[in-house]
């Protein structure tokens, strides 16, 4: 339970961290597209209403940001509602599930049946032939 809480708390450090670097990332990016409009000859609130049209959106740029440098395990509220998503569906269905699962299981039982066939048959008879002398 204790390495489960340490793992929350170390989790929400990264996260605020992660989000720390994209807003002080954003700002840059933004700060160095306002100079450029300035430079070229636009006031300065022109320049920063330009520069946030071109950057296209604060809000997605930064959720495309956080996408990218997130992995799902990062983002422990993706794997949890997947596993809530799969829940509800075997809660509502469960003979869909169970047909899933059993051809699942039928289909990586044949194909490792397969496999060991063509493990005994083809490669290791051909390894243990003697060679000629």
């Amino acid at each position: 339970m204790l390495s489960r809480v340490v793992a929350y708390v170390q989790q929400m450090a990264r996260r605020r961290q992660l989000n720390a670097e994209i807003e002080d990332e954003l700002s840059f990016h933004l700060e160095q597209e306002i100079q450029e409009h300035v430079a070229r000859g636009l006031p300065p609130v022109e320049a920063r209403r330009v520069a946030l049209r071109d950057l296209g959106g604060v809000a997605q740029t930064r959720e495309a940001m956080r996408a990218v440098r997130m992995t799902w395990l990062d983002s422990g509220r993706t794997a949890h509602s997947d596993l809530l998503h799969l829940w509800r569906y075997v809660r509502r269905s469960p003979m869909s599930a169970l047909a899933a699962v059993i051809t699942l299981s039928l289909t990586l039982g044949t194909a490792a049946s397969i496999f060991a066939v063509v493990d005994v048959v083809l490669l290791t008879a051909t390894s243990t032939r003697p060679t000629a002398r």
